[in-house]
Order: C-alpha cells, then structure tokens, then sequence
C-alpha cells in the first residue's frame, strides 16, 4: 500500500487526500497543533492520524504539501529537519526515496527555494498544480505536473484527475499556475468592477441578467471563484502576490495583475465568512455594498433589503 504523507488537511488538501485514499492510498496527517476541525475534518475523510510530523513521514513515498503561499517554503524546511532526524534515529525507510510534491499556488522563484531547501533531503521533487474545483478532486480537475518526481506524482493523480507531466523543470508547473493565476485572479476584480460601475449606475438588475444571458459559463466562474474569497481571502492575495513578483523577476510590468490585487484587497472579503448566499446576485450586493470597498454584513443586508 503506498503512503501519502499530507500537508496539511484543508479544504483543498482534505478533499485531494480523500480522493487518493478511495484510490486505495494510506492518507496519513499529523493533528498535533492543528484544529479541533481540521482534525475531524482528516478523521472523517479517513485519514491515519498521526501526533508528529517525524511520525507520518516515516516510511512515506510520498510527501504532499498542501499548504499556504505563505506557508510552503516554511513546509519544506520542516519537512527536511525530520527527514534528516529520522535518518540521524536510523528509522528504516524514513523517506529517503519518497517523492516530496509541492502543490502550494506559488510563483517559480518560491519553487526554486523550495528545491534548494530539499536538495539535501534525500527526497525526488515533484511540482503539482491543482486546476479545477478546489472542493474535491476528479477527472474534471487537472493536475499539472514537473520535476524529476513528476511522473511518479502524475502516476499518483491519474486515477483520481487528468494529471498531465509537462518536464523535468520542477519550476515549469509553478509558471503555467501563475500564467493561469494572473487571468483568474485577475478577472474576479474586473467583474466586480464592471457590477460597481452597475450599482452605482442603478442598472444592476439589468447588467446581472444580461451578463447570464450573454456569457453564461462567465458568471459561473464568478459565482464559483468569488463564493471562494471570504474562506480563502489572505490566501488569494497571497497569490496574487506571487503572480505579481514572478512578472516583475521576468521584467515584466504587472500593472493588471497588481490593480487587481489593490482592487480585491480593499474588500476585505474575509469579513463575510461564514455567510451563505442565494446566489450570484445576493453575494455581489453584499460585497460591494455601502462605499464600494466592502460593508459590513449588517449594511450589506440592509442594501438587499432596499433593492
């Protein structure tokens, strides 16, 4: 049976290793410091739980980090350290052969650092790049993947998505997550722009249905990126963050990228967590209620009253 090492148990790493362990994999976490609900979140999807990270990464072939923007280096710094404490503790098969997968939304420059930090691991590496709805894992979802670990890692994936290898460059599935990264990132902003400029115009009723009847697999994405944000907010910057630096090491100027980011953040999504919409219309009143740069949920349920 091959072990999963997984890194860490949230909504996305959650669904990824709930996918895999119907795949007949040994899922395995570590709860220790973790959340009373990220941890019934792993037993609950079947998941080996364990106290330590030394602990699950003993005997793994494969380690996945699922993680933050912000988190992955820090991952994988960790993830070395116990590698070298299990070898140092002569733990057999402590991971030295196990393919380390990064599925982190980071930027190339991130990836490399990522590898140099491992480079003395004693581990293959493989960079993954998850597209598709991030709440579960199928064939409608794909997985991009590269570096030397990469076609063991799409061999792990396949049964559960279209994972398709793309080289030996452990950065190059980092660079099309990012290329992806500034249209998706960046669209969110644009519409919720263009919806603005229709609150504001009184023709909101009026754009909302014109926008479904014309480009309707559009507003689906909306509905399905934007129900995202109040979740996954710090996260999302965190993204954009890299998308901007990544275009700025390739001397390239992010003004698009960067306005979207701006524009985005001064919502301040995160504050309606936890509140569930009717729908598409519904979530874009509540966040661009009041001045335009997002309200408080008691305003903003008092501007679908008026409208």
């Amino acid at each position: 049976m091959t072990k999963v090492a997984l890194i860490s148990p949230g909504s996305l790493g959650a669904a990824v290793g709930k996918a895999l362990a119907e795949q007949g994999h040994l899922v395995c976490c570590a709860v220790a410091g973790r959340s009373a609900a990220t941890s019934a979140r792993a037993a609950d999807a079947g998941f080996e739980l364990h106290p330590s990270l030394d602990s699950m990464l003993a005997g793994s072939d494969f380690i996945l980090s699922l993680a933050t923007p912000a988190e992955a280096i820090n991952v994988c710094v960790e993830v070395a350290a116990a590698l070298e404490r299990l070898r140092g503790a002569g733990v057999a098969n402590s991971g030295k052969r196990a393919v380390f997968i990064d599925g982190n939304s980071i930027s190339p420059l991130t990836a490399m650092s990522i590898a140099d930090a491992l480079r003395d691991a004693g581990v293959v590496c493989a960079k993954a790049s998850f597209f598709g709805p991030g709440n579960r894992l199928t064939r409608s979802n794909v997985v991009m993947l590269s570096g030397a670990g990469g076609r063991a890692a799409a061999a792990l994936f396949n049964p559960c998505a279209e994972a398709k290898f793309i080289g030996e460059d452990f950065a190059a599935a980092a660079a099309v997550k990012m290329c992806m990264s500034i249209l998706t990132k960046s669209l969110p902003a644009l519409y919720l722009e263009s919806m603005q400029a229709a609150r504001a115009s009184g023709q909101f009723d009026a754009v909302l249905w014109l926008s479904g009847r014309l480009y309707p697999q559009i507003s689906e994405m909306m509905s399905r990126l934007l129900s995202t944000y109040p979740a996954h907010f710090q996260r999302r910057i965190d993204e954009m963050r890299e998308m901007e630096q990544w275009l700025e090491e390739l001397a390239l100027a992010p003004p698009v990228a960067r306005a979207a980011r701006a524009s985005i953040e001064k919502l301040r999504l995160d504050r309606y967590e936890g509140i569930g919409f009717e729908g598409l219309g519904e979530m874009l009143v509540t966040f661009l209620s009041a001045d335009g740069a997002g309200a408080k949920p008691e305003a903003a349920e008092e501007a679908i009253c008026r409208d």
